[in-house]
Order: C-alpha cells, then structure tokens, then sequence
C-alpha cells in the first residue's frame, strides 16, 4: 500500500518537474578595457614606454609578497628549487640526551629566492636552544630558485623537513 503510494507520488512529482522550463545560460565575451596611455599621469621616476605593446600574462594587481605575507596556496607552474641548504647544528644536549628526529618546517620562499617566514608544523623539541630554532635558523640561510608563474618568479610556501640524527 504504501509503496504504490509512494510510486504514484514520485511519478507525479516527476512529471510536473519535467515541464519546467529550464533556464539556458549564455557565456558572453568581455573586450579589455585599455587605458590610454596618455591619460595616465607622469611621474619623475616612472617613463612609460609608448611604443610597446605589451600585455602581461599576470595581471597587473596580482600581489608581490612581503615576508610573511604569502596566502598559504598559490598557483605556480615550477616548484622552487633548493641551489644552497645549510644543515643545521645538532645541539650536544641533543646529542647527549639521544634526541632525533625529523622537524618539518613550512618555509615561505619569497621572489627573489630568499626565504621569508617560517612556521613549524611537527616539532622535535621547541623552545630556546631546541631543535625546533636550530631548523628555523638552518633554513632562512637557503636559497631557492623561485617558484614561477608564467616564467616569473613568485613567491610561496614550501614544506621543507629537517632530518636530526646522530
């Protein structure tokens, strides 16, 4: 019984949903908008070049980072690469206590291959004189290919872990 019920009740819900009209969707296609380059102001430090025709692959406000700064994920085409690691100093407290480990630290790696802001994300030992501060003060003495976008160099995070063995 109530099957049946159900049955003719999902029929008719179907069959009045079908006569519906749906709604078509348009994709409409947007010029740019250009700027004269005349209109723009001049300044003592910045010459606009007239001649060129250059239209840039990133846009115009897409953010250059300070340190810190970096959104935590950003699109990039090419990771960045390690090109001088320092390994860091393995405290004789460390060493004697037979503490090891791996701590992974989230680097943020800025434009000009420099590392900026740091964080840690699995800790061995933190605090003064741990080994937590000895990666952090290993990794901001690397330097990196930057990542890059469109073949220009962007700043993002990477996770970089830092391997405490004896």
């Amino acid at each position: 019984m109530y099957i049946k019920v159900f049955l003719i009740i999902t029929t008719v819900i179907l069959l009045l949903g079908c006569n519906k009209s749906r709604k078509a969707y348009q994709i409409k296609t947007v010029k740019p908008s250009y700027i004269k380059i005349d209109s723009l102001p001049q300044s003592e430090n910045i010459k606009i070049n007239k001649e060129a025709n250059y239209i840039p692959d990133i846009p115009p406000d897409f953010p250059i980072t300070k340190k810190g700064k970096t959104p935590k994920f950003v699109y990039h085409d090419e990771e960045p690469i390690p090109i001088k690691t320092v390994y860091p100093h393995y405290p004789e407290f460390a060493k004697k206590s037979g503490l090891k480990g791996i701590v992974v630290v989230y680097a943020e790696i800025l434009e000009d291959g420099t590392v900026g802001a740091v964080e840690i994300l699995k800790s061995v030992h933190p605090g003064p004189g741990g080994l937590d501060e000895e990666a952090i003060k290993a990794i901001k003495q690397w330097k990196f290919i930057p990542a890059k976008i469109h073949g220009k160099p962007i700043a993002v995070w990477k996770t970089i872990p830092i391997k405490f063995d004896f």
